[in-house]
């Protein structure tokens, strides 16, 4: 969705919101009508409302995805209680969140590589590695400690960052179970329970246990959009990190390399072999990722450069979907007409003794 379509959803869910003047319910609605009948009118659709009874009826009547935008739901907006659509909701919320996690991601990155550049005393491509890598391990934390901690390891700029990305904790610990991936509580006390379906993976894969923590003192935890954006998805990217530093331990295996210029570098003589890890829900917005986000030239720019699909997500898909996450992939890229070279976990190890065979050849 762009930007227009997004005000518009946000412009006619405030003229339902609860406790406000009907002086402002008025203006709020005119506004959306105005908003509406532009949109309208451009997708050269004459048939808008001119009132607010009918832009009531209008809005309760007709399906979001043949006004607003073709990626919305298959229903209206507002239903006949006048209460806004739910799923849009969490929509817009994901969205938000998700844009605010890049921009804050994407200044510590800019930061990192000019002072890089700048200042030559301090290690900026390891401070960034230490910053992603306790953010990745730190999901609820004592306040006290998350201080100590940053004070003692980073930079004042660096500390500073982090600390944006926590919030305070809406919950306590005594005697609590919480994830032994990531670290967020769980609640047994009902069906839900459990964790993220990447969790639920490796737990059973690494036969962990959830762990009991407990904490007198005040607690911060990653805020949604960091724990969904940058910790889960890191998860996997980790775990794939070790296993090729365990296994090529006469190689020089590097996370982030060039501050993030890749998500993994593996150096072997004068060879560098690349890869960066993606970890999405589906094939789908991996594409269209890749489009809207990612330099696409710099897998072409190596030789040996790969875009590495997480076991989890292959076999959660399997799981949920029943798909195959990697053949759907592989025929979402050739209709796009993006030309790279794409891998699955599993086969990574001996793909990279392949190339090491044919070097030393």
């Amino acid at each position: 969705m762009n930007s227009e379509e997004i005000e518009l959803i946000y412009s006619i869910k405030r003229c339902f919101e609860d406790e406000i003047e009907v002086w402002e319910k008025v203006s709020r609605c005119d506004y959306a009508i105005d908003l509406l009948t532009e949109k309208l009118i451009h997708d050269r659709n004459f048939d808008f409302p001119t009132n607010i009874p009918s832009f009531i009826d209008f809005v309760k009547r007709n399906n979001m995805n043949v006004y607003i935008s073709k990626k919305l739901p298959n229903q209206p907006l507002i239903n006949d209680y006048m209460d806004i659509n739910e799923e849009v909701v969490e929509l817009l919320d994901e969205k938000s969140s998700e844009e605010k996690v890049q921009k804050i991601m994407k200044e510590l990155l800019d930061l990192c590589r000019y002072k890089n550049k700048e200042e030559t005393n301090l290690d900026w491509e390891e401070i960034y590695v230490k910053a992603r890598g306790f953010i990745s391990t730190h999901y609820v934390i004592e306040k006290i400690e998350l201080d100590k901690y940053l004070s003692s390891n980073f930079p004042y700029e660096i500390r500073s960052f982090i600390s944006r990305m926590y919030e305070k904790a809406n919950f306590s610990l005594n005697e609590s179970y919480v994830c032994s991936i990531c670290g967020k509580p769980l609640d047994y006390t009902n069906e839900v329970g459990g964790c993220s379906n990447i969790c639920n993976y490796y737990k059973l894969h690494e036969r962990k246990a959830d762990e009991i923590r407990s904490s007198k003192n005040r607690l911060v935890k990653l805020n949604k959009g960091i724990y969904k954006y940058i910790l889960l998805p890191n998860i996997g990217e980790y775990r794939i990190y070790k296993k090729l530093k365990k296994v090529f331990n006469n190689f020089k295996v590097k996370l982030y390399p060039n501050i993030d210029e890749f998500d993994i570098g593996i150096y072997y003589g004068d060879v560098t072999i690349n890869l960066d890890i993606k970890d999405h829900k589906n094939p789908y917005t991996l594409v269209k990722n890749l489009k809207e986000n990612t330099n696409l030239y710099k897998f072409n720019e190596s030789k040996y450069c790969f875009l590495v699909i997480p076991d989890h997500r292959v076999t959660i898909y399997k799981q949920t979907k029943s798909k195959n996450y990697m053949k759907e992939l592989g025929t979402l890229l050739r209709n796009e007409d993006i030309y790279i070279k794409v891998i699955q976990e599993r086969k990574l190890i001996r793909k990279i003794d392949q190339i090491v065979g044919e070097i030393d050849e």
